[in-house]
C-alpha cells in the first residue's frame, strides 16, 4: 500500500542518505526497503496512534527501512488481508496473527522460522528471551521458532468489589476453586444488585480451554496432529462449564458472547468475569465500581491458556524485505517498546526484562491487577492449536456451545468430536 506520505518520506530519507561531492558528482541515492505490517488491534481505535508511535521510532533508528503499518481490522481481518495480498502477488513482510495459527500457517507455507536470520549471540539471548509459556504457541517440537510473542493474553478473573461489599462479601477476596467459585457466584447473585454472579464468554472455546487446563489436559499435542477431546478431564470441564447455567444457575443460560459479557459486567450486571487480560485497560477506563483481578480459580490445579498474537515473517517476501522485517520485530519486543504496548493495551509484557523496565514498575505500582497475568504464566499452557486449524477449533466451539444450550451431554459431544479430529488429522 503506498501512500502520499510514504512517497514523500522516502524521498526525504534518498536525499538525506545521497552523498553529494561538491564540483563533483551526486552519489547514488541509497533506496529504502518497503515493508508491509499488518496488524490488528481487537479493542481498536486510539491504539493506532501507539503502533504508529512505534514505527516512526524504530524508523529513525534505521532510515533505510520504510514501515507501512496497516491496521487491518480484527485477528480474521487480517488473516484475509495477508491472504489477499499473497495472491496479488505483493506478500507482506510481517505481520501479527493469532498465535493458535501457526501449524495452519506452517501448513500452507506462509512463513518462515525467525532462526534463519539468527546468526549473533545478541540474536541468540534475543530469541531465547521470551516467556516459555507464549512460546509454545511459537516454537515447534524440532525447535524451530516460527511466531515470536507480541500481542499475547491469557485470561485472568475480575469482578466487582461493590457488589461483593453489598452481598456481605469480603471485596478483596477472589474465589480460589471451582467450589468457592459456585458459592460466592451464588450469594452474591441472591444479595446483590448482580442478575448474574458469574459470566465465562462462550463464543469461542478460549475459556473452556483453560478450565480443562485446571482439570488436568490440555487439549491440542504438542505437534499440532492430535487432540484430548475425549480424555476424562476435559469432559469433566465440558460439564462443570454448562452446569453454571443449567444445574447452578449462576450464569446467564444460552451462549454469551465476549463482547457482549464485557459491556454487562461494566454496567453491573455480572459481578464476576473472565476477561482477556487484553481488555485490562479498557475496564480500568470504562468501570465505575472497585475492580479486583486475579488469577483463575483452580480445579486439580491453577491454569491458563494462553492467547494472543504472534508477529510471523511470510516466507514469499523478498529477502531483503524478510531481513528488514526480522529487524523490526526485534526493535517491537525489546523490553522498553514491549513495555508501551503494555500499559497502552493490557495485554503481557512477553519478556521478563520487560517487566523489570520503570514504566511497567510504575504501572503495577499504581495497578496491581497489572502483575496478576504475569505471574500467572507459571501456570499456563498453549492456546489450541492444530494443523487443519480451522476446520478442528470448529468442531470445538460448536462442542461447548452445544454442551452449554443443554442440547446433549458433554461426554456424548466430546467423544463424537475427537472420531471427527481424528478423521481430519489423519490426513
Amino acid at each position: 500500500m503506498i501512500t502520499f506520505q510514504r512517497v514523500i518520506k522516502s524521498l526525504c530519507r534518498t536525499l538525506v542518505g545521497s552523498a553529494i561531492l561538491v564540483g563533483s558528482f551526486v552519489a547514488t541515492p541509497a533506496t529504502a526497503v518497503e515493508i508491509t505490517l499488518l496488524y490488528p488491534i481487537a479493542v481498536g481505535g486510539p491504539l493506532e496512534k501507539v503502533i504508529n508511535g512505534l514505527v516512526a521510532d524504530f524508523e529513525s533508528l534505521h532510515p533505510s527501512i520504510d514501515v507501512d503499518a496497516v491496521y487491518a481490522g480484527g485477528y480474521k481481518d487480517v488473516r484475509v488481508a495477508a491472504q489477499a495480498s499473497i495472491e496479488s502477488g505483493n506478500p507482506p513482510a510481517v505481520a501479527l496473527l493469532q498465535a493458535n495459527l501457526i501449524f495452519e500457517l506452517i501448513e500452507e507455507d506462509l512463513i518462515m522460522p525467525f532462526d534463519n536470520f539468527v546468526k549473533t549471540a545478541e540474536d541468540k539471548k534475543w530469541l531465547n528471551s521470551f516467556s516459555p509459556g507464549f512460546m509454545m504457541n511459537g516454537r515447534t517440537a524440532d525447535g524451530k521458532t516460527w511466531g515470536i510473542p507480541f500481542q499475547r493474553s491469557t485470561a485472568v478473573q475480575v469482578w466487582n468489589k461493590d457488589l461483593f461489599k453489598q452481598a456481605g462479601l469480603d471485596p478483596d477476596y477472589a474465589p480460589q476453586t471451582w467450589d468457592e467459585l459456585v458459592q460466592i457466584a451464588s450469594q452474591v447473585q441472591q444479595k446483590s444488585d448482580a442478575s448474574w454472579g458469574i459470566g465465562i464468554h462462550s463464543s469461542s472455546s478460549w475459556m473452556f480451554q483453560s478450565l480443562a487446563i485446571q482439570s488436568g489436559v490440555t487439549l491440542s499435542k504438542p505437534d499440532g496432529k492430535g487432540v484430548n477431546f475425549s480424555h476424562p478431564a476435559a469432559i469433566e470441564a465440558l460439564k462443570w462449564y454448562a452446569d453454571l447455567s443449567l444445574v447452578h444457575k449462576v450464569q446467564a443460560p444460552g451462549v454469551i458472547p465476549y463482547g457482549s459479557l464485557n459491556q454487562a459486567f461494566v454496567k453491573g450486571k455480572f459481578a464476576i468475569a473472565w476477561q482477556s487480560t487484553g481488555s485490562l485497560s479498557g475496564l480500568r477506563k470504562n468501570t465505575t465500581f472497585d475492580l479486583g483481578v486475579s488469577m483463575l480459580p483452580r480445579n486439580k490445579r491453577r491454569g491458563a491458556a494462553t492467547g494472543g498474537a504472534n508477529l510471523y515473517l511470510f516466507s514469499g517476501a523478498p529477502e531483503v524485505e524478510q531481513r528488514a522485517a526480522y529487524e523490526l520485530v526485534k526493535f517491537l519486543t525489546q523490553p522498553s517498546q514491549a513495555a508501551r504496548w503494555t500499559l497502552a493495551t493490557g495485554y503481557v509484557a512477553p519478556t521478563q526484562e520487560a517487566w523489570e523496565t520503570d514504566l511497567l514498575k510504575k504501572y503495577v505500582a499504581v495497578f496491581d491487577g497489572a502483575s496478576v497475568a504475569r505471574d500467572q504464566l507459571e501456570f499456563v499452557d498453549r492456546e489450541f492449536s492444530t494443523y487443519k486449524h480451522g476446520r478442528v477449533y470448529g468442531l470445538l466451539n460448536k462442542a461447548v456451545q452445544e454442551a452449554l444450550t443443554g442440547q446433549n451431554e458433554p461426554e456424548v459431544i466430546m467423544k463424537r468430536i475427537q472420531r471427527e479430529a481424528d478423521a481430519i488429522l489423519a490426513r
